[in-house]
């Protein structure tokens, strides 16, 4: 009767011990289950913020490219309005030559 009750406290002990670990076992499973879903749900905001990546370089290359074009429309003006300024500064000139020449005429006009 000795040995039944020393076996039997022994499958106690192990079955307290089996439920233990099988306890264990759930919670590292769900542990492990989170971690999965997180690991995914990373993965994912990973792969968003890759495509905006993406998304952004293409706007700043398009932006880049674009300035490229102002820039050089730019120039253009830049030059236009300076051979414009120095067509302006020539028309003047003749002007202020025309004027003179006018008043001349008229002097000698009214000294004849």
């Amino acid at each position: 009767k000795a040995e039944l009750a020393k076996c039997e406290k022994i499958k106690k002990e192990l079955e307290e011990q089996n439920v233990v670990l099988l306890q264990q076992k759930n919670d590292m499973f769900l542990t492990l289950q989170a971690e999965q879903d997180s690991m995914g749900d990373a993965e994912e905001r990973i792969q968003q913020l890759l495509q905006q990546k993406a998304d952004f370089e293409e706007q700043m290359k398009e932006i880049e490219d674009r300035l490229g074009e102002e820039e050089g429309t730019s120039e253009e003006l830049e030059s236009a309005k300076k051979k414009l300024e120095d067509e302006c500064d020539s028309l003047k000139t003749d002007i202020d030559d025309l004027t003179l020449n006018l008043q001349k005429a008229e002097q000698d006009k009214q000294s004849k």
